[in-house]
């Protein structure tokens, strides 16, 4: 009777045949916690290699960094790579977080001095609109306000200077110390020419310098520099060249006396932060 009910109650549960013997397999209890080890470092690996971006991860974001400066001297960051940026007042210079990562590149708007850390692997680049300005390790000032001619100075090293992107870049130039390039967007005409290296790190250093530049340039820089708004309606007087410069902090009337001696004009303050100039 025993038997009898035995094997109903095994053909309940698994419908077997209760004549064939149930074999049971038994693992030694070292593999078994074998198993249980190799099983946990899996699991770490793949959580390791998630953490460090050698798996991919779906529809992840580039975080980007943006440094501004709105006035006064040139103001000096530090990039990932301890590359050292200058911004000069009304520029923005933009790059991505992980930028030692995926590449050394920048977007530069306005007006900068870099000196770059040596890497021959992973060439910098500087974006300026559609111009590209490509280094391994030098020093140098770029200019790049919308509206105005670009120009690329050299202090140390070499730099490649071109327009364009993919299959339609066209070379500028190739600078070495000494040597500047500028660049007419509208015209798409490149000029290259001479600076004076020390004048390149005064400017970094906050120094305002005239390197032949026409007036209205100048009186542009002191615009951004001081937050201030000097206007010129005489042509005459506006395209005038003018050559010196004017050291960090130097009080902006006393720059625009100085600069009406060198210039033959006066200056009329019209407010707090306005002035006119004209005709002597």
């Amino acid at each position: 009777k025993s038997n009898r009910l035995k094997h109903q109650l095994l053909e309940k549960i698994g419908g077997e045949d209760a004549s064939v013997p149930r074999r049971r397999i038994l693992f030694p209890k070292r593999l078994l916690q074998h198993a249980a080890i190799w099983a946990g470092v899996l699991l770490i690996s793949v959580y390791m290699l998630w953490k460090s971006d050698w798996l991919p991860v779906p529809n992840k974001q580039v975080v980007m960094i943006t440094k501004e400066n709105q006035e006064g001297i040139p103001v000096k960051h530090i990039l990932p790579d301890s590359t050292a940026v200058f911004l000069a007042a009304g520029s923005k210079l933009t790059f991505a977080k992980d930028f030692s990562q995926t590449g050394r590149e920048v977007q530069l708007s306005g007006e900068a001095f870099f000196d770059v850390t040596p890497d021959k692997e992973h060439p910098f680049i500087i974006h300026t609109g559609t111009v590209n300005t490509r280094v391994l390790g030098t020093s140098f000032k770029i200019s790049a306000f919308d509206g105005h001619p670009m120009e690329v100075a050299v202090a140390t090293g070499k730099v490649a200077v071109a327009s364009g992107k993919d299959e339609q870049v066209q070379p500028l130039a190739t600078l070495t110390p000494g040597m500047k390039v500028t660049y007419d967007p509208n015209t798409h005409k490149a000029a290259v020419g001479s600076v004076e290296i020390a004048s390149l790190q005064q400017w970094a250093d906050g120094d305002i310098v005239f390197d032949e530049k026409p007036l209205v340039q100048v009186l542009l820089e002191l615009n951004r520099r001081y937050g201030v708004q000097v206007h010129c309606a005489n042509p005459a007087i506006a395209s005038r060249p003018v050559n010196g410069s004017l050291p960090a902090g130097y009080p902006v009337e006393k720059a625009l006396e100085l600069l009406g001696e060198l210039a033959d004009f006066k200056v009329r303050k019209e407010g707090p932060n306005t002035f006119n100039l004209y005709q002597k």
